[in-house]
């Protein structure tokens, strides 16, 4: 009589993801990328901002990932660039100009949110209307952003 061989048993699995989303509506709390401070006001994120007649005026935008709510103080037309979007706090310019919008090719602004357990770039566009937003590429390794046009 034949001895049966053991069944062979795969300890090994597959590691799970690792890859964080962050759903459609977390509220992302937002700060400068120079002086640190946050961009939060409840239940807005307050930037200064400067129109492309040069008008500077505030605006508050949904701090709520992929709502797209926004109230200004000066006139924005759509389809536009500003000219220039500044922290409120230390009034240093957040346009980024090694990273261009993936959507439409305009200028995007860099404040960094708070995501998951670290700190992450997030970019936004600067052409009134759009509404594509991203993260580095290094923080697109381990971090996704839910039904975000950047993948």
């Amino acid at each position: 009589m034949k001895a049966k061989k053991p069944k062979k048993i795969n300890s090994y699995s597959e590691p799970e993801s690792t890859v964080e989303i962050i759903k459609s509506g977390t509220y992302l709390n937002m700060y400068c990328p120079h002086c640190r401070k946050t961009l939060n006001r409840g239940e807005y994120a307050v930037f200064k901002v400067i129109n492309p007649e040069g008008e500077e005026g505030e605006v508050k935008l949904s701090p709520y990932l992929n709502v797209y709510t926004r109230e200004s103080t000066i006139s924005l037309p759509e389809g536009q660039e500003v000219k220039d979007i500044l922290c409120p706090n230390c009034g240093k310019s957040l346009i980024c100009t090694e990273k261009r919008c993936d959507a439409c090719g305009s200028r995007v602004a860099k404040v960094l949110v708070a995501a998951l357990t670290q700190i992450v770039e997030f970019y936004i566009c600067t052409r009134v209307g759009c509404h594509w937003h991203g993260l580095s590429e290094e923080d697109e390794d381990t971090i996704r952003l839910d039904d975000s046009l950047e993948w």
